[in-house]
């Protein structure tokens, strides 16, 4: 069974290994400087009370996980969306997103951004399935934007 949770100080272990595996996927594709003290630092600039971490658990095994900080006054950032692939397929993505939503919401956020690489064409299309919409396109970045309903 799927639970989301945001209690994630006794999970941070493996926060940090869906983390990795996410940077490891992406083979570094975007800029990750900055990265080991990311997490090293954790929940960091995720932390409450502008941001969250989000872990995903099918019964006791963390699988994926979600993050949110601030961008500016009404606008958050989503950050790290990642699923294990043994667990992809299994809607939690889309579980992910919507609780990150609820919760952006809760706290007054008006405004979603997001930052994607054109290889992420699934991603992609889970995104524009929220109706986010695609602010800036380039080569390596795509910048999504959505107005929290």
């Amino acid at each position: 069974m799927l639970k989301i949770t945001d209690k994630i100080s006794e999970h941070l272990s493996a926060v940090r290994l869906l983390f990795k595996e996410y940077a490891e996927w992406m083979d570094h594709d975007l800029c990750f400087e900055g990265f080991a003290d990311e997490l090293e630092n954790l929940p960091g600039e995720y932390a409450p009370p502008d941001g969250f971490l989000l872990l995903a658990f099918i019964d006791e095994t963390p699988v994926g996980c979600i993050a949110l900080r601030r961008f500016d006054e009404e606008t958050c950032e989503m950050k790290r969306l990642w699923v294990n692939d043994k667990y992809r397929n299994l809607k939690i993505g889309v579980r992910l997103i919507e609780e990150f939503l609820l919760r952006a919401a809760k706290l007054d956020y008006r405004h979603v951004r997001l930052e994607t690489t054109p290889k992420m064409t699934k991603a992609i299309d889970l995104y524009r399935s929220f109706k986010f919409q695609i602010v800036s396109d380039s080569e390596k970045i795509i910048v999504m934007f959505k107005k929290i309903d």
